[in-house]
């Protein structure tokens, strides 16, 4: 995704793109911009990460990548 995660929160005349509008439709780039997190993208790695588990060396690996998957999850 590219909207910035700011977009209509700050000063700027901004497309969304991390693009800005100043006077005279000068343009130029926004040191604010953040892109929003692909949620889709985010949601493949989780389910790759519990796909991926149960191959763990060892149960402590095993674990953390549920966890990890499980906190994405989450975060989304």
């Amino acid at each position: 995704m590219c909207e910035c995660r700011y977009y209509g929160r700050c000063a700027g005349n901004c497309d969304s793109r991390g693009l800005v509008l100043g006077f005279g439709n000068e343009t130029y780039d926004c040191d604010a911009f953040q892109p929003m997190p692909d949620v889709d993208a985010l949601m493949k790695l989780a389910d790759e990460m519990d796909e991926r588990a149960p191959y763990g060396w060892y149960s402590g690996e095993r674990d953390a990548l549920m966890d990890y998957a499980r906190r994405i999850r989450d975060a989304i």
